[in-house]
Formats: C-alpha cells, sequence, structure tokens
C-alpha cells in the first residue's frame, strides 16, 4: 500500500513511514519560512562604500530604483557616476547647477565617484 504525500499531493512513498516523515519535514520548513520576517537592508547590515571599494574594487555598475508616491517603482542601471547622479538630481525634481554652482561641483575621483561618495 503506497502512501501519498499531504504536502505535496501527487508525490508517492511505498514506505509509509518516510511519507510521513516527509510530510513532517515539508511542513516544518513551510513553517519556519511563515515565521521568519524578511530581511530587509538596514543600517546595521550596509557596509561603508570606501569598505566596500576597499575589499572588492571600484563598482563597475550602479543599479538604482526609484520608488514614486504612486508606488511605481523605476529601475535603472549606470556605468558612470555623472548620468547615476543626473538620474537622481532628475528624479528628485532637482534643478541643474548653473554658472558658478556647476564649477563648485566636485569633480570624479579614484573609482569614478565624486568625494565624499
Amino acid at each position: 500500500m503506497a502512501y501519498e504525500s499531504t504536502e505535496e499531493p501527487g508525490r508517492k512513498f511505498q514506505n509509509i513511514q518516510h511519507g510521513k516523515t516527509f510530510d513532517r519535514v515539508r511542513k516544518e520548513e513551510k513553517s519556519s519560512k511563515k515565521s521568519k520576517p524578511k530581511e530587509k537592508a538596514s543600517e546595521e547590515h550596509e557596509q561603508d562604500i570606501h569598505e566596500s571599494v576597499a575589499e572588492h574594487g571600484p563598482v563597475h555598475k550602479i543599479e538604482m530604483h526609484s520608488h514614486h508616491e504612486d508606488g511605481h517603482v523605476h529601475h535603472s542601471e549606470h556605468h558612470d557616476a555623472q548620468t547615476a547622479h543626473e538620474h537622481v538630481d532628475g528624479a528628485m525634481g532637482h534643478m541643474e547647477p548653473e554658472g558658478d554652482e556647476a564649477e563648485a561641483m566636485p569633480m570624479a575621483g579614484a573609482g569614478g565617484m565624486p568625494p565624499g561618495m
């Protein structure tokens, strides 16, 4: 007599005890996944960009996710600091600096990132 799994319908076991053990383990796995809160990126888990560059080398692309008031999420990818900054300024509604302000903007340093980034 075959045992059919209650956790995975259609899966059959010749050994009833193996089937029951399978179901128990699957049920425990499902309940432990539900009870664990999903980890969100937080300041305590984030690594300082300078430490990250020192450990892993310079960034070769920047992926951005812009969250809008209506819930829309815009995804973009940038391969240099200038276009990433332009994207952020446009997304946040900032104006492009003009005249003396543009000249005072910090230039990209080592790794293509402006100082302090």
